[in-house]
């Protein structure tokens, strides 16, 4: 089934509800048209999948979703997508007196697993800030979650020019859930994959390079930042300048191009941009609750508007909207406007976030169809992680 099949075939999808359908394989994610998608055709695919998972979450997860209950939300009142985006936002942390998800964790973790998921489902813990005594919030996700957004990473790093046989070598922490999916998808790819230990250096990194590099190799997951001497940088030693002071002949020479990973990375990418090296780079962004949220690519048109400082949501399989506080209601940026993300996973079995604000800032700079890379879904830059309580608290990050 290709996604025109999903927007056609109504009823595969009216009877989505994650699995728990036989309709929609975890494969459909792995489609490329996903990143040149229509937004009405988003919305005939999510319309109806989001009318099932409001009722799973109220059905399944009711401590978490209790409130719309108490509204009298009906899912089956939901007939367009702005129905939906007046839905309460789920804030990560307790605002204005009202208990966010975190909160609700510490109270009882399990309440973030639906009660209908039947075998395995696994957590995930992001690497967030601690809001207080309160530790980061688990996402429950079973085998099927795993391999859709495994497929959407394999999806987007095809687009970046991997493929069978692309000697990858791979910086990212395996065992953090974001490392796991890049490891998957390299491996639905059929790339050859060289993964680095957590404990390597720079001179480490740089010596697979050596080693690895006759063929020619792509670098993925290297830590933030680019730029030397931040103390907010994960990886201390294992920068991208770092691995090139090693032996810049040898990475010159051997890597065709890098996958930036971390938050900060808008800051990286303007920086790699400006660094003189001219390697492509490949940036995709995401959260342990939810996989892929943004993509950009170091290839195409040199005119193109997501060169570097810029990524395109991604869709398929979750909604990312950037919203701003007005009145009492948190509603949609406008062009240039800078707001607060909000994830709602779609296609999901595990853990149901409906309009999470992860903690998150972007500013929206582009419309569908707006860039001439190919991909047609909306543009956004200034994409930074804000997951400070008092800041969010201070942006309006409320459920109204």
């Amino acid at each position: 089934m290709t996604l025109a099949d999903l927007v056609f075939n109504a009823s595969a999808v009216q009877n989505s509800r994650c699995s728990m359908h036989p309709h929609i394989n975890s494969n459909e994610f792995a489609d490329p048209e996903w990143e040149r998608i229509r937004n009405d055709w988003r919305d005939e695919i999510f319309l109806p999948v989001l009318r099932g998972q409001v009722q799973r979450a109220m059905d399944t997860m009711p401590k978490v979703y209790h409130s719309y209950g108490e509204r009298g939300i009906d899912h089956r009142d939901i007939r367009t997508m702005d129905n939906f985006y007046s839905l309460p936002v789920l804030p990560k942390d307790a605002s204005f007196g009202i208990r966010g998800l975190r909160q609700l964790a510490s109270e009882d973790p399990y309440a973030l697993l639906p009660n209908d998921v039947e075998g395995s489902a696994t957590a995930y813990f992001s690497g967030g800030t601690r809001a207080g005594t309160l530790g980061p919030s688990p996402t429950f996700l079973t085998p099927w979650d795993i391999e859709v957004e495994s497929h959407a990473f394999a999806r987007l790093y095809e687009r970046s020019g991997l493929k069978r046989g692309s000697v990858v070598i791979n910086t990212y922490n395996a065992s953090h859930k974001g490392g796991r999916a890049v490891i998957a998808a390299l491996e639905k790819l059929g790339c050859i994959h060289i993964q680095a230990k957590s404990s390597d250096k720079a001179e480490d990194i740089a010596g697979y390079i050596q080693q690895f590099g006759a063929r020619g190799v792509v670098l993925i997951g290297v830590q933030p930042p680019v730029t030397e001497g931040d103390p907010q940088g994960k990886g201390s030693g294992r920068t991208i300048h770092a691995i090139r002071d090693v032996d810049p002949i040898a990475f010159d020479e051997y890597v065709k191009h890098v996958q930036i990973g971390g938050s900060p990375i808008i800051p990286e990418l303007e920086a790699w941009s400006r660094s003189g090296i001219g390697k492509p780079v490949i940036s995709i962004y995401g959260a342990t609750e939810v996989l892929p949220v943004f993509f950009g690519t170091g290839y195409g048109l040199e005119d193109r508007l997501c060169k570097y400082n810029t990524l395109h949501a991604s869709y398929g399989p979750h909604l990312v909207e950037v919203l701003k506080l007005e009145g009492k209601r948190m509603v949609p940026v406008q062009k240039g406007e800078t707001g607060l993300l909000a994830l709602t996973t779609v296609f999901r079995e595990g853990t149901i976030l409906l309009r999470y604000l992860i903690g998150d800032e972007a500013r929206f700079i582009g419309d569908w169809n707006s860039c001439p890379c190919g991909a047609t879904t909306p543009l956004y830059d200034n994409i930074r992680r804000t997951d400070v309580p008092e800041e969010i608290l201070n942006t309006g990050c409320v459920s109204l």
